[in-house]
């Protein structure tokens, strides 16, 4: 599909040649070229993504499609086709037998990790309600007591 169909040849104008003026382009072999513009990645960043992908892979000793959408912070498809050139381009490798279920394990634990967060953020919401609740209590009680002055002294 060719953008500026009614244009001369000369200048019609692709995804890619869109791309192609930004620096870091011509550091791109063919397939990185298609992957940047189909995701629309400026150059510099894709090739900082593919050393991200590659960092992530080695300290973690693995990488799956859903650690590389935590890595980049950017949408299920974006990531996943990032995964999947990483892995054709044998920068990344799919999680094996061994390493799949350490890959388990850790999504686990971030699991985990995320319900103990959301029960420690419910147990300081109660505990800042009944703080409010006491408060509260004492200012109703505080009302209906008389001022000190007109209290009796015996």
């Amino acid at each position: 599909e060719e953008r500026d169909a009614g244009a001369p040849k000369e200048m019609q104008f692709g995804p890619q040649d869109e791309y192609s003026i930004l620096p870091g382009w011509d550091l791109l072999d063919e397939n990185e070229k298609k992957v940047s513009s189909r995701l629309q990645i400026p150059p510099q960043h894709f090739l900082s993504m593919k050393k991200m992908i590659v960092d992530a892979q080695i300290s973690l000793g693995f990488l799956t499609q859903s650690e590389t959408h935590k890595v980049f912070k950017m949408d299920t498809s974006r990531a996943g086709e990032l995964y999947e050139f990483g892995v054709s381009a044998r920068l990344i490798e799919r999680p094996t037998e061994g390493n799949a279920a350490a890959a388990d394990a850790v999504e686990a634990a971030e699991k985990a990790e995320k319900e103990k967060e959301k029960a420690d953020k419910k147990a300081a919401a109660a505990q800042a309600a009944a703080i409010a609740g006491a408060d509260k209590d004492k200012i109703i009680a505080g009302a209906q007591q008389p001022p000190p002055s007109k209290l009796r002294r015996v």
